[in-house]
């Protein structure tokens, strides 16, 4: 999930912890920490600790590098099995 807002992010976790066949795996906050995270680098090079999602969850108003910024970038990337 990708989300600047912690309010936004805490009731969407609540969520998707009550349903019995989703799970999440990570949690950030801006477009660069999702890049970050998708393309496994920085602190998150390791791939048991910070699995790749089927689903990517994305704020559409982040402040910096944006939604759009980070839509673009995937249209260049290679994750067939990701759902945005």
């Amino acid at each position: 999930m990708a989300d600047d807002s912690e309010d936004d992010r805490f009731f969407i976790r609540t969520v998707l912890c009550e349903h019995p066949k989703l799970g999440l795996v990570a949690e950030v906050s801006s477009g660069e920490e999702t890049i970050a995270y998708l393309s496994g680098t920085g602190i998150y090079g390791n791939r048991e600790e910070y699995p790749f999602p089927d689903l990517l969850l994305l704020d559409l108003k982040m402040p910096g590098f944006t939604d759009y910024d980070v839509l673009g970038w995937l249209q260049q990337q290679s994750f067939p099995n990701l759902k945005v």
